[in-house]
């Protein structure tokens, strides 16, 4: 028996690491493509550079990325893509809590919709969104792309939340209650704690998409010292076009 299972364990463990192996290759490709030298960056062969050249972490013109732009356009993705999952994080637990708990008319109507409205491509929504940034002074301001990314993030993560609450054992709440904690105080000494793997999914999930996200910042954010790194990116790729 005991061999068996360790013959089990050796193979699951074996099967994770080719797993990961297999998932880390793009990650290992980027990092050695960003040491490799020109002439090889492109040969199939020299998949281990023969030599080593760090001048793409440095600030040399035309070739280094570590530029003054570059930590600002990096600031700004951070401040953005950490306010907008942090908001979305609030706001989706006390939406997803009512949805989940709260028996209140048309609830279940009301779910339905948030998740529809989440089929919708943020692209349909961007000038009604660059209309109402106008209108209340916050266009080209990181609050604008932090208020847009949190309207377009928050239907998936109140519905995901949803689920997860629902899940959870009412008697855990009714306990609490009885106890004298009050709604609130049930949400954030019971259930967000028992929440906290949900929680950290919907985090990532938010911050990775405010992260990758080039259409908002582009359109609500003129000033250069505003933009984040994926607009920088793409500049940097394109600015040896010639049109």
């Amino acid at each position: 028996m005991k061999l068996k299972s360790s013959l089990f364990n050796i193979m699951f463990y074996l099967f994770v690491i080719i797993l990961l192996s297999v998932e880390l290759i793009p990650f290992f490709t980027i990092i050695i493509g960003s040491i490799k030298p020109n002439d090889e960056l492109f040969d199939p062969s020299k998949i281990i550079p023969t030599r080593i050249e760090l001048i793409r972490y440095t600030d040399a013109p035309g070739e280094g990325m570590m530029t003054k732009d570059f930590f600002i356009q990096l600031r700004n993705s951070l401040i953005i893509s950490a306010t907008a999952a942090l908001l979305i994080i609030g706001s989706a637990t006390l939406s997803s809590y009512a949805l989940a708990r709260l028996n209140f008319r048309f609830s279940k109507t009301f779910a339905q919709l948030i998740l529809f409205s989440y089929l919708f491509p943020g692209a349909f929504l961007i000038f009604p969104l660059t209309f109402l940034m106008m209108q209340y002074g916050l266009y080209n301001n990181l609050a604008s792309v932090i208020l847009a990314e949190t309207t377009i993030s928050s239907p998936f993560a109140i519905w995901l939340l949803t689920g997860y609450f629902t899940s959870i054992p009412k008697e855990i709440e009714e306990s609490a209650l009885i106890d004298g904690c009050n709604r609130l105080q049930v949400i954030l000494k019971v259930v967000m704690p028992l929440s906290i793997p949900a929680l950290i999914a919907v985090f990532m999930y938010t911050f990775i998409r405010s992260w990758n996200n080039y259409l908002f910042p582009l359109i609500l954010l003129n000033n250069k010292d505003l933009w984040t790194l994926p607009i920088g990116i793409s500049c940097l790729l394109g600015s040896e076009i010639v049109v």
